[in-house]
């Protein structure tokens, strides 16, 4: 028998992909289903370009107190980029009133930037887990 999204505090879960992870994600969600008979929805981020550069993500359902898995790639379309689209969409999630957010990121940028090898260099890679958590 399948289940509907497992309960957190009472929330359902959703999963939130970004481009490049949507089929990563289908395939996680199918092993979750196949392993432990949960069904957790998937929807799709879509991201509003700019003509000056600028990116707007857009998020189309609903996902008001549900705990959202959010799977996003930090080296499309370029690791800055990818950034701030997670930024972006993690401000938008709070705004939505998510009861919470996992964030499932494969690849995690900056991380050969992770001790100062130099004076007055940034520890690039502390900077960007201290924006995360």
């Amino acid at each position: 028998m399948m289940k509907k999204s497992q309960h957190l505090n009472g929330s359902p879960f959703v999963a939130l992909s970004s481009p490049g992870m949507h089929d990563m994600t289908a395939n996680v969600l199918r092993i979750i289903r196949e392993k432990h008979h949960v069904s957790i929805p998937h929807h799709h981020v879509d991201f509003e370009r700019f003509a000056n550069g600028e990116t707007k993500p857009i998020i189309m359902k609903t996902v008001r107190r549900q705990n959202v898995i959010f799977f996003h790639p930090l080296q499309y379309p370029t690791p800055h980029d990818a950034v701030m689209m997670m930024l972006l969409v993690n401000d938008a999630l709070m705004r939505a009133s998510v009861a919470g957010i996992s964030l499932v990121l494969p690849y995690m940028c900056l991380t050969r930037q992770d001790r100062k090898d130099k004076p007055r260099v940034p520890i690039s890679a502390r900077m960007l887990a201290n924006l995360i958590e």
